[in-house]
């Protein structure tokens, strides 16, 4: 349930700039899981027409104990209302602890027999544990600005999931803040 959750939220929290197009490394903080005992840290980093978002899933609740992480990595376009059309051209998930690896293999997650400690693979449309992945080149609808020290990006809601164009957020998620680690204008 949680890689589901966490999958979703990944493929949703990439995107772009709203208007000023800001290039450069964004991180949210650390985002603790209570009821699974896990954290999750967050960063995207905008290079170009590329966005790099990467999903790091913690074996603690204080983002201190990497176990895996889900990379998405893509083009992307925004419109001045800070509209953002994201494509996940690669979506890769990589085990960050050997004793995960081991428990990924035992399991075959996603189909792959073999995994080993920061080897990353690519999981697009691949089914892992129950959870679908979306396919390569999916579209994930959101929207982004810009606030003192960082970006936000929109809130999702069971109804404005980013899955379609229809179900874009209309709202921004102002409490989740990505900080600027590294930017410039373009």
């Amino acid at each position: 349930m949680l890689f589901s959750k966490l999958l979703a939220l990944g493929a949703l929290c990439v995107g772009s700039m709203a208007m000023a197009d800001i290039q450069g490394l964004y991180q949210a903080d650390c985002w603790p899981v209570q009821d699974e005992g896990l954290s999750v840290g967050r960063s995207i980093n905008f290079e170009k027409e590329t966005a790099t978002q990467i999903q790091t899933i913690y074996g603690d609740l204080t983002c201190s104990a990497a176990a895996y992480s889900f990379t998405f990595q893509g083009p992307y376009t925004i419109a001045a209302d800070g509209a953002v059309d994201f494509t996940s051209a690669s979506i890769q998930l990589t085990a960050l602890d050997a004793r995960v690896a081991e428990s990924f293999t035992t399991s075959q997650l996603c189909g792959i027999a073999s995994w080993e400690a920061g080897v990353p693979h690519e999981v697009a449309g691949l089914d892992c544990g129950g959870t679908q992945i979306p396919a390569a080149n999916s579209v994930t609808y959101d929207r982004v600005k810009e606030v003192e020290g960082g970006i936000v990006f929109g809130a999702v809601t069971e109804d404005k999931d980013g899955s379609t164009l229809e179900k874009r957020p209309t709202t921004y998620d102002e409490s989740d803040i990505y900080k600027a680690v590294t930017s410039s204008s373009r």
